[in-house]
């Protein structure tokens, strides 16, 4: 009888697309080849996959977490076939938990050799082996960022683009991209001093990005699944920019931890790498002194924490529907309000960016709107026969094969480790 085998393919975030040997499609035919040649089968729903993840990233691996999960209380494969065990990842963690489960690992990298971790040998020569590959990593890692304050040292970009300028790639004798610079778009750059004249005049965040909603003015760029309007927090980034005064600010914020893990933190200033760039000011120091005032002026005058909506000292309140609820106009959120001093349910595009982007200015109270939907989930949802019918369908998804099962969770994971690249972001 034919033993069945799995594949755990993994492409790390620092290598491109183009290079087919390391795509993941091109691991898995790799690896299918040569567990077939060891005498084993591979089912199609033992390829496990994670595109474009970091090593170092663990449980954010929908892949691995799902390879991982099968191995109890009996593995259904008997061999793992990959690259090599640095695509299960940076620790020996990994590979003892699948050694443990019973499972043969190969790297047909090696030659289809199989990794052993019998003797203290087997365990030393893997240590120093991920020891190896996490030293070339932290190489590679520090190689990109002197590669990038080099290029901010010389007032070269090195990020995205800004909002007010547009990145123009310059090329070298030979046609190729030898850099990028900036220069100021004067539509945009109109858009900037608005804002900044607005704010010195004392009008708030909230205040200006509905204004620019609703006179139609163009916005930054939106992320991906977000309405492309103003907002009180992409006006607060415009005036918190210092590029508009002509400085060049590059290294603020690190996007990965000591372990590699992404999580973005602070870097010390002595870090930053600071350039004077008058060329690139759209704004003038009197105009950028005068709206800090302003906005110091607003915080000291009413007391606002920085990221709360909401006056320092004022009653907390339990938001039962936030999350939950969106507006039946625009789809958007719908957020925890104040209706003088009563909580309240309101939608967040309309309150925050105004009319132009959203019409609905409805205003519920909050205990109206927490009492109704109660009342509706005890009539309607703790109904004795809701409920037998509610676990009669739950238990008709725990019959459905295994395969689908799998299908559903690879999706779910795959949502989840999305969501939390955004939350990072």
């Amino acid at each position: 009888m034919i033993a069945n085998a799995a594949i755990y393919a993994r492409k790390s975030t620092d290598q491109t697309v183009a290079d087919q040997e390391k795509s993941v499609t091109r691991q898995v035919e790799l690896a299918v080849a040569c567990a077939r040649t060891h005498g084993f089968e591979v089912p199609p729903e033992h390829i496990y996959v994670d595109d474009a993840i970091s090593g170092a990233e663990f449980d954010r691996r929908p892949g691995l977490m799902r390879l991982l999960n099968t191995l109890r209380p009996q593995a259904p494969f008997a061999g793992l076939f990959l690259a090599d065990k640095d695509r299960l990842g940076r620790e020996q963690f990994e590979t003892k938990q699948i050694s443990l489960a019973g499972v043969r690992i190969f790297e047909y990298q090696n030659g289809g050799q199989e990794v052993r971790l019998e003797s203290p040998m087997d365990k030393l020569i893997m240590s120093v082996s991920n020891f190896a590959a996490e030293l070339e990593r932290a190489k590679a890692s520090q190689r990109t960022r002197d590669a990038l304050q080099l290029k901010a040292q010389r007032g070269y970009v090195a990020g995205g683009p800004v909002f007010g300028y547009r990145n123009v790639p310059v090329v070298d004798q030979g046609g190729q991209r030898s850099h990028v610079v900036r220069e100021i778009r004067e539509d945009e750059a109109a858009t900037v001093r608005h804002i900044f004249s607005l704010a010195a005049g004392g009008t708030g965040l909230r205040t200006i990005a509905r204004a620019l909603n609703a006179e139609g003015v163009r916005s930054p760029r939106a992320r991906a699944g977000r309405h492309h309007s103003w907002a009180p927090s992409s006006v607060r980034s415009v005036l918190f920019n210092s590029l508009y005064k002509g400085e060049v600010v590059w290294g603020r914020t690190k996007k990965r931890d000591a372990w590699g893990r992404r999580k973005e933190s602070d870097r010390p200033t002595n870090e930053w790498v600071i350039t004077s760039a008058e060329h690139l000011r759209i704004v003038s120091d009197d105009l950028w002194a005068k709206a800090h005032e302003a906005l110091h002026g607003r915080r000291k005058a009413y007391g606002f924490k920085r990221g709360s909506p909401r006056p320092v000292g004022a009653l907390d309140s339990k938001y039962l529907l936030t999350g939950m609820l969106e507006c039946g106009v625009c789809r958007g959120t719908i957020v925890q309000t104040w209706n003088g001093r009563k909580p309240a349910y309101r939608c967040w595009y309309n309150h925050s960016r105004g009319s132009a982007v959203c019409a609905n200015s409805l205003v519920v109270e909050m205990h109206l709107a927490d009492d109704t939907v109660l009342q509706a989930v005890t009539r309607d949802v703790l109904d004795p026969e809701v409920v037998r019918e509610a676990l009669a369908l739950a238990l008709r998804d725990l019959e459905q094969p295994a395969t689908a099962i799998a299908a559903r969770l690879d999706t779910l994971k795959n949502e989840l480790a999305r969501l939390e690249v955004e939350l990072n972001r």
